[in-house]
């Protein structure tokens, strides 16, 4: 009896290399000449496609734009009322 798949098994696969013109799996090949458009894997490259399950580069950057500006006016009210501040008197 053969032990259960884990359920995930696709996700834990590694992702396919495709032909970098035309996207085609090429996996396997014995040639550097994808069947599919017959260009040179050397020169067009091979390329693994997106993951639907991580955040594009757009995405990180959005998140970076807005998210370092929310976390420093959250520390900065954090941390204020423990700051105090004298005018020239030294009052």
């Amino acid at each position: 009896m053969n032990p259960p798949a884990p359920p995930d098994a696709a996700a834990a696969a590694p992702p396919p290399a495709a032909c970098g013109r035309c996207g085609y799996d090429v996996r396997g090949l014995s040639s550097f000449t994808c069947p599919e458009c017959g260009s040179d894997l050397r020169e067009v490259g091979i390329v693994r496609p997106r993951s639907r399950r991580g955040l594009d580069v757009g995405w990180k950057l959005l998140i970076l734009a807005v998210g370092w500006p929310v976390g420093a006016l959250a520390l900065l009210l954090i941390v204020s009322p423990f700051v105090t501040t004298s005018g020239p008197g030294g009052n």
